[in-house]
């Protein structure tokens, strides 16, 4: 999360009402209106069954209508119904607020598998009998990479979520796809109760839910890691950290600060979870863990009655500090004192400002609210908002999160298809892979070892191969005697923006993979596949237990017997030690040389 967490008091009312934005309504120089004109000839409407509740508007074009077996959308997509088994889908996997509005209807899916499928913005619904199953993006753009139905068969689950990776089980395997970008929006909180939007439109919430009492100061932040903002309470120097948007007592109580503390929420090492830090005049105190305990940084910016906002403003990972000075904000894209990277004019004096990534793009900008009216800007320079949107009342709180961990823009990125293998003219051949973090050298930096390695098993070679994708990601390879690239995104992140950060792999003569990756002067990445040949890895795993607190330009080297060594410095540049462990094979162990 990485915005500045306003410390306002809950304002009272319990229900929401939408004020209508200035955009026409489809239905005003209807009376009928297209709603109710489908229900009563559209081809689906004997499956809706009968309608209950008005028409409701959910987005700026987008209007629904409920019905006993399903729901009608008009939007400027057109008007479709979603009904019986695609409507329990759709509805389980978060609706129009996660998966956008349908853009077909329900129609066979013309390969002769008798499945029904069902288009919408951000995914699609596969009916097969009485199951039904969404595939969401960003699992559908890879599902459709790899060979979709014809080489993975039909979903036998939802989504997975693991940390900043999502998994899909289908019949013939499974996908992975990194979600490290999000996309922020609104909660607005009334009393106890908070109405959660997906995305920022005007229009209804996607739910509601309640939690704390209503005096509650309140917090946001993803406290756990897992790429989803959610709430936390503060009473006085006590926080009561939530990490689901439901009801309930706190996950996580944890004392820090003093009663009276400014506190801020942000991602202050890059690691992709929130923390504390405690602001007094000019000083901030950063907390890099949920714990109690002193300061991990100590930094001074600006001046004491200053203004201040939190945000990755450069998209680095790291969140840092901006100082508002009316409509001047002074940027500074680390956690140092100095001067500003960056100053920007925007919106006037008197505005409350909010702060987000709205359009999923990585980086932080701001929104002007004018009571109910948000002027959102997609970058940081001065100029016309991007776009304005309705939504709640003049008097609710506003929080900004990324709440449901997706980025709703998927839709309007570029085809993540490699393209098709090169030919260079010199005779030799080039096969591309996926596309891979291209911003600095990590991925090729001339220091790397064993970008691309081989093993031979039942006289067939294999051959593997690591880098990082365009979210960070640590995205593994493999081809077997020459053919099509598989690809797996393994569960863990690194961080691409420093090029000391490469990968180095290997195959032992057992047939696993040990990768180890990300490090500059950092604590030990390592982990190996869980069997031959495998592209899954296990979890990170320490390898002799000592002398892995500060490791930098890791290297294998594998040995005639099967056996590797594992070479890197421990300590910093000018004072560290070459350090040199054996892996052992037959045994599976570790030993650490001279």
């Amino acid at each position: 999360m990485r915005r500045l967490a306003l410390m306002c008091a809950a304002l009272l009312a319990t229900t929401l009402v939408v004020t209508p934005p200035v955009a026409a309504d489809p239905a005003a120089d209807d009376p009928v209106g297209p709603l109710q004109a489908y229900e009563a000839t559209g081809p689906h409407a004997a499956a809706l069954g009968s309608s209950y509740g008005p028409r409701r508007q959910v987005s700026d074009t987008g209007y629904v209508q409920d019905f006993v077996n399903g729901r009608l959308y008009a939007t400027e997509r057109g008007v479709f119904a979603v009904h019986g088994a695609a409507w329990a889908a759709y509805s389980r996997n978060g609706a129009h607020g996660a998966l956008g509005f349908p853009t077909s209807e329900l129609q066979p899916d013309g390969a002769g598998r008798g499945t029904g499928i069902q288009e919408f913005e951000g995914g699609l619904v596969v009916v097969s009998g009485d199951a039904a199953w969404a595939i969401a993006e960003p699992v559908l753009s890879e599902f459709r990479r790899l060979g979709g139905f014809e080489e993975l068969g039909l979903p036998r689950e939802d989504e997975v979520r693991s940390g900043r990776f999502w998994t899909q089980r289908f019949e013939r395997g499974r996908v992975s796809a990194s979600v490290r970008a999000g996309q922020d929006s609104l909660l607005l909180r009334r009393d106890r109760r908070n109405f959660v939007k997906s995305r920022i439109a005007p229009g209804e919430s996607d739910y509601f839910f309640d939690y704390g009492r209503p005096g509650d100061a309140m917090l946001v932040g993803d406290w756990n890691g897992d790429g989803t903002d959610t709430l936390a309470v503060r009473r006085g120097n006590e926080f009561h950290l939530r990490n689901s948007l439901t009801s309930g007592p706190a996950d996580v109580v944890i004392r820090y600060g003093r009663p009276n503390d400014v506190i801020l929420v942000g991602d202050w090492n890059g690691d992709g979870t929130d923390t504390l830090a405690v602001r007094r005049g000019r000083t901030y105190h950063i907390r890099n863990s949920l714990t109690s305990g002193p300061a991990d940084a100590v930094v001074h910016y600006g001046r004491p009655n200053d203004v201040i906002l939190v945000g990755d403003w450069n998209g680095d990972g790291t969140d840092t500090l901006t100082v508002r000075r009316g409509r001047t904000y002074h940027v500074k894209n680390n956690l140092a004192n100095g001067a500003a990277d960056n100053v920007v004019p925007y919106g006037q004096a008197t505005d409350v400002v909010l702060v987000g990534d709205w359009d999923g793009d990585g980086v932080d900008t701001l929104t002007v609210r004018r009571g109910n009216q948000y002027h959102v800007k997609n970058s940081m320079k001065a100029g016309a908002a991007d776009r304005v949107a309705v939504f709640g009342r003049p008097g609710d709180r506003a929080l900004v999160g990324n709440w449901d961990g997706k980025n709703h823009a998927y839709r309007e990125k570029a085809n993540l298809e490699p393209p098709a293998e090169i030919k260079p003219a010199n005779g030799a051949s080039m096969s591309p892979l996926s596309p891979a973090w291209a911003n600095n050298s990590v991925n090729a930096t001339v220091f790397r070892r064993n970008s691309v390695v081989s093993h031979e098993a039942d006289g067939v070679v294999h051959q593997f191969t690591a880098y990082y994708d365009e979210n960070g990601a640590l995205v593994l390879a493999r081809r077997s005697g020459g053919g099509r690239w598989e690809y797996e995104r393994s569960m863990h992140t690194g961080n691409p923006t420093d090029a000391h950060n490469s990968i180095s792999i290997a195959v032992d003569g057992s047939g696993y993979l040990h990768v180890s990756w990300g490090h500059h002067n950092s604590p030990l990445s390592y982990a190996r596949s869980v069997a031959p040949l495998s592209l899954e890895l296990g979890p990170k795993e320490s390898m002799v237990g000592r002398g892995e607190t500060l490791v930098t330009y890791p290297e294998f080297y594998r040995l005639p017997d099967g056996g590797l060594f594992f070479l890197y410095r421990f300590g910093r540049s000018g004072a560290g030690d070459l350090v040199l462990n054996r892996y052992d094979p037959p045994h599976r162990t570790l030993d650490a040389g001279p």
